[in-house]
């Protein structure tokens, strides 16, 4: 029982890291499987058990990540129109286009170094525990395609097993 509960936990936040490691993505509000910000917040509060500070520090790296990757996102999206008109143009300029080429590139490069400090100031604010729990999880996340892969081929693992007596897969 204590494996399929640990290893229920270990999918959420393998999960949970998936999304928080997409720095290109849009910030997190919700997502496909119906987990939405709060309970993803929920999730890491209860793995890390943060203290109060540490838990209001976290949703305000949150809140600035958002409203950072919103900003450069209207900013990306105003770029991509204005290279499609310049491509549209007719004779399109091909100094404008690489001028929004480079701009583009800046705006990804701005992204990146958002999610980057997002996740410094993150374990910085963890403590010695809550980081050996951190590098559990980022141990899971290089095992993750491995335990995909096994879940797939129907391997049981996350379920109890019975200690081998042929009773099949365990409760």
């Amino acid at each position: 029982m204590k494996i399929k509960k640990t290893a229920t936990v270990l999918a959420s936040i393998l999960f949970i890291l998936g999304t928080l490691n997409s720095f290109g993505n849009a910030p997190v509000r919700g997502d496909r499987d119906g987990l939405d910000r709060s309970d993803l917040i929920g999730t890491l509060n209860r793995y890390f058990q943060f203290d109060e500070e540490q838990l209001g520090q976290f949703q305000r790296l949150i809140r600035l990540r958002e409203s950072t990757m919103d900003q450069l996102g209207v900013q990306l999206r105003q770029i991509r129109v204005d290279m499609n008109d310049l491509m549209m143009a007719d004779p399109a300029d091909p100094t404008a286009i690489g001028e929004k080429i480079l701009e583009q590139a800046a705006v990804h490069d701005a992204m990146k170094d958002a999610q980057d400090t997002f996740v410094t100031e993150f374990l910085a604010m963890l403590s010695e525990d809550q980081m050996q729990s951190y590098n559990v999880l980022e141990r899971a996340m290089r095992l993750r395609p491995v335990i995909d892969a096994a879940v797939k081929m129907g391997l049981g693992l996350g379920m109890a097993h019975d200690g081998g007596d042929g009773g099949g897969r365990g409760q």
